[in-house]
């Protein structure tokens, strides 16, 4: 049943940001709807393959494919592949996977769900205060201390809420654009990414040397770490990051101004000799911030990685793919 469920909430951001955002918007008078593909069938490249997540278009109820299955999935000749990447509203990293996506578009999209958002779903009397009441445990029998919030009642189901989220459309570009423009991972290789940055309160005497040291500014203005970032040792000889850890890409918009004062594993510590900003965060002029940082661990595939923060940094092309669309609808 997750699995089933999985399937259909994955789904919701297809039909919504092309039922409801893009095609509207292309169609004049006519009814345009997407095609949600519902087949079952197994995805390896050796079976079925992959189709997009965008099979097809109905235009006034007649089925424009663009994907069709030949013992395999084939694109049709001229129509667009388009791919949606969904994210969480919470994460902080956006990958991909390449599944043959040389050639693909990518839908970037952005969900935040409820906890509960099965429950418009299921009927009412499951949530009723009787099946509450029998879900609530005897504190005064099992629990000794609980100074920390450890342990908490099953919480009261809201059974008000007649819609279990919100989807938003971020971004088009291609996969080739995404991939080209992202860090590539290989198996096993952890990825690096910020997870905030706040003013700290005490000094720090240390100095490690200049930001631009430890990395160059690529052509689509972000800044990527060298071999010297990852090879870092402290006065103690310690590395914290070695062979097996790759750092996504950051913004800064001035580089020379930013300082290392600190390497942790988890943490950078920076002073600014000028007022600038580390993506949409005001660094303010000799003052120390720290940036903490998380690390994913993985498997045993490949996988493309970028900072959501960074997404307007690839190439735009949403009007290209709107052109695109406009034509198939203009033409049935």
């Amino acid at each position: 049943m997750g699995g089933i469920f999985d399937r259909w909430i994955n789904t919701i951001p297809e039909s919504i940001v092309f039922n409801k955002t893009i095609l509207p918007n292309i169609s004049k008078n006519k009814k345009v709807q997407v095609i949600t593909d519902y087949y079952i069938y197994d995805p390896a490249s050796d079976k079925a393959g992959i189709a997009s997540d965008v099979i097809g278009i109905n235009v006034d109820n007649k089925p424009i494919p663009f994907e069709v299955f030949d013992n395999k999935w084939i694109p049709v000749k001229g129509m667009p592949q388009i791919e949606i990447k969904t994210n969480r509203r919470k994460h902080k990293m956006i990958s991909l996977r390449n599944q043959g996506y040389e050639g693909k578009y990518l839908v970037f999209v952005e969900t935040d769900f409820y906890t509960d958002y099965l429950v418009p779903l299921i009927k009412q009397e499951f949530y009723s205060d009787q099946v509450h009441n029998e879900l609530k445990m005897n504190n005064e029998v099992f629990i000794i201390s609980n100074q920390k919030g450890y342990l908490q009642q099953t919480p009261k189901i809201d059974v008000s809420k007649k819609t279990i989220g919100n989807v938003r459309m971020l971004y088009i570009t291609t996969a080739k654009d995404f991939m080209s423009n992202a860090i590539e991972c290989k198996e096993k290789e952890e990825i690096e990414y910020i997870v905030d940055i706040e003013e700290r309160k005490s000094n720090l005497n240390s100095y490690v040397g200049k930001l631009k040291e430890f990395g160059e500014l690529l052509p689509n203005g972000l800044f990527r770490f060298n071999e010297k970032w990852y090879k870092y040792t402290n006065a103690k000889g310690k590395s914290y990051r070695k062979n097996n850890v790759k750092t996504v890409d950051f913004y800064f918009s001035n580089l020379k101004a930013i300082e290392i004062l600190e390497i942790n594993k988890s943490t950078i510590n920076v002073r600014a000799s000028e007022a600038c900003s580390i993506f949409n965060d005001i660094i303010e002029k000799n003052k120390i911030y720290t940036i903490r940082m998380d690390r994913l661990s993985r498997g045993n595939t490949k996988e493309y990685f970028i900072s959501k923060k960074t997404i307007p940094f690839l190439e735009n092309k949403e009007n290209e793919l709107l052109k695109k669309l406009k034509k198939i609808i203009d033409e049935n």
